[in-house]
């Protein structure tokens, strides 16, 4: 701000200078808040500055008098920005919390500081404002839950609420909550990857997405199943991959490519990109605002997210490359600057279809309780990450306690008093009343049949490996050992 040839400048060492333009020099500077100041408005007859910042007091200097400032209020929170009225009756004032206020200035010229044994006090001019405009609630708390899918959120009032990442909606208004204990009954007995990071320093829910995590978490159709309620049929999805096709869903190039590819399969044999059956309908039931489907068959299933969302593409270092809302990726200028902007590793996913790579992961089996033994068998085996332990259980059955039982009593390695092993004579485990090796039993006997542990903990079969891992395993950076144990009948 200037006023002939003087202008005025603030600083985040709380002092704010007044300098010439002619001599290009500081002229006089004013030591008057005692931390960062980061608004500052002169008068029009630039004979004061008003000021505030991160000390949350607002001041009035006299550029005549700079030694006497006269204190007008002091805000709550850091201070924003400041507005004056153009007849200097009021101020209007915005801090990091989300109201607005306006104090009056009413009486200011003739203000003096109150004297107190001699000394001179700052004393506000008002203590309450005239008029308070009411924001609404800033997000300060969140916490991302287990699933790593949603968020918990707890604004400046106190209330909790509960989001979708992948619908970037809120599913629901929890009202007064403690964080942490909302967080601890919601969170589920299971390990997903980090695929994305949350700020909140814009006091709203920032998703960010790096190259090296993004399609890091995969989700098995049954995880999927259950949030979805039943409508979802997809063996396995990526996170990363549906929040990228939901973004930029209004990209033609992106919107082509995914109906070109799902109507081809559809017309071939009848099924969707993933093997999902097209007979049935869809395969999400894409959330829009009311709560109903606004998927068409022809398009590649996915979530919508609202199409008022922001997307930003930016650089490692954070600079800004490109932003846009989603429902303007279809427009012709945003179009040309996708294609200029959109990092190759999404152009792969959106555009040209390509599949994360699936998360392998290496484990031991091993009889119960011969971890420590050398002469123990020891099966080495690869797997996909999301397989759960009653298909370890099928495995163990299939190719060890099966050939076990089927071998002659001289031949089987195993046969002996050992309560862990399947018995070689008369088994009286037997899976069948029969007794009949041959006969394949089905995953609820096998689970009674066969006890599966991680160290000392019996698991639940439905867990999958990752979650064992993750919960279960103390030393992350070796191969999982699993053990089997046949129970006794």
């Amino acid at each position: 701000m200037s006023f002939p040839f003087q202008c005025l400048s603030a600083s985040s060492d709380g002092t704010i200078r007044l300098w010439s333009l002619g001599q290009q020099q500081c002229v006089q500077t004013f030591r008057n808040h005692t931390e960062g100041v980061w608004t500052i408005q002169a008068n029009e007859a630039f004979t004061n500055v008003y000021s505030a910042g991160r000390d949350r007091k607002v001041l009035r200097t006299s550029l005549k008098d700079p030694d006497s400032p006269i204190l007008i209020c002091e805000e709550a929170a850091p201070v924003l920005r400041l507005e004056l009225v153009p007849d200097e009756s009021s101020l209007w004032v915005s801090t990091t919390n989300s109201d607005i206020r306006n104090w009056s200035l009413r009486g200011i010229d003739s203000w003096k500081p109150v004297d107190v044994d001699g000394a001179p006090v700052a004393v506000p001019l008002v203590s309450t404002p005239d008029l308070v405009i009411p924001g609404a609630p800033s997000i300060k708390q969140y916490r991302v839950l287990n699933d790593k899918r949603f968020i918990l959120t707890k604004d400046t009032d106190g209330n909790g609420a509960l989001w979708d990442v992948l619908t970037g909606r809120k599913v629901d208004n929890l009202g007064q909550i403690d964080l942490e204990e909302e967080a601890k009954r919601r969170n589920k007995l299971m390990f997903v990857p980090n695929w994305f990071t949350v700020d909140v320093t814009t006091a709203m829910l920032s998703i960010h997405l790096d190259e090296h995590d993004a399609l890091a978490s995969w989700i098995s159709g049954r995880d999927m199943d259950a949030i979805e309620g039943g409508n979802f049929r997809w063996p396995t999805v990526n996170y990363g991959k549906m929040m990228l096709e939901s973004l930029l869903e209004f990209w033609p190039s992106a919107s082509c490519n995914q109906t070109t590819q799902y109507e081809q399969n559809v017309l071939e044999n009848g099924t969707g990109s993933n093997g999902t059956s097209a007979a049935g309908g869809l395969a999400v039931n894409g959330v829009s605002g009311d709560g109903n489907s606004n998927h068409s068959l022809s398009r590649r299933p996915y979530f919508h997210i609202p199409e008022h969302t922001p997307v930003i593409f930016s650089e490692v270092n954070g600079r800004t490359l490109f932003r846009m809302h989603a429902r303007d990726a279809g427009g012709e200028i945003e179009n040309i600057l996708l294609k200029e902007n959109v990092p190759q590793w999404v152009h792969d996913v959106v555009v040209d279809g390509k599949e994360a790579p699936f998360n392998k992961m290496t484990f031991c089996l091993v009889q119960f309780g011969l971890v420590q033994s050398r002469e123990a068998r020891r099966e080495r085996l690869s797997a996909s990450e999301l397989i759960q332990i009653r298909k370890v259980v099928e495995h163990v059955y299939d190719r060890i306690i099966r050939p076990a039982m089927q071998a002659p009593a001289g031949d089987n390695p195993r046969s002996s008093n050992s309560s862990s092993g399947p018995s070689s004579q008369g088994d009286k485990r037997s899976p069948t009343p029969q007794n009949n090796s041959d006969y394949q039993p089905t995953v609820e006997e096998l689970e009674e049949m066969i006890d599966m542990y991680c160290g000392e903990q019996k698991l639940d079969p439905g867990l999958d490996l990752r979650t064992v891992k993750y919960y279960h395993w103390r030393n992350q950076n070796t191969d999982l050992v699993l053990q089997y144990k046949m129970k006794r009948h």
